[in-house]
C-alpha cells in the first residue's frame, strides 16, 4: 500500500452534512493522490464493514499534464505544479456531530512522496452547506 496519512479539521465545518463541490491543489512534486473522506476519527482504523466510515474520494493528478501545471520562472526553475477539480457533488457528512472534516491524503504514484517542505502539498476544499 502507498504512503496514507489522515488528518482531522476539528470543529473547523458550518455544519455536520456539506456538499464538497471542489478542490484545488498544489504539489512541489508531480504525484497522483487520493484524498479519502471518512466520517468520523475512526476513519479506515476497523476491517468491520458495518462500523468503518469511508464516505467519498477524489483523485488529484498533479503528473496529468492536461489536467495539471506548472509556471515556469524562467532560467529553468519552475515552481509547484498546480491542479483543480471542480464541479463536484459529493456529500459529506461528519458522524461525530462536532463539524469536522476527516481527510486522509493517499499517494497513488510509484514514487514516494518527499518528506518535508521538498514534498510539501497543500489543497483547498470548497463546500456549500447541505441540507
Amino acid at each position: 500500500m502507498n504512503f496514507m496519512e489522515t488528518v482531522h479539521f476539528d470543529n473547523q465545518l458550518i455544519s455536520n452534512r456539506i456538499r464538497i463541490i471542489a478542490v484545488n491543489g498544489q504539489s512541489r512534486q508531480p504525484l497522483k493522490y487520493r484524498l479519502i473522506f471518512w466520517g468520523s476519527h475512526t476513519t479506515q482504523n476497523t476491517a468491520d464493514l458495518d462500523s468503518d466510515t469511508y464516505l467519498t474520494d477524489i483523485v488529484m493528478d498533479f503528473s496529468d499534464t492536461l489536467s495539471a501545471f506548472q509556471i515556469d520562472t524562467g532560467g529553468g526553475l519552475v515552481n509547484q505544479v498546480y491542479a483543480d477539480v471542480s464541479a463536484l457533488d459529493a456529500l459529506y457528512e461528519c458522524f461525530d456531530s462536532d463539524y469536522s472534516l476527516h481527510v486522509s491524503l493517499q499517494n497513488l504514484s510509484p514514487v514516494a512522496k518527499i518528506a518535508g517542505a521538498n514534498g510539501a502539498v497543500q489543497f483547498d476544499i470548497k463546500y456549500a452547506l447541505r441540507l
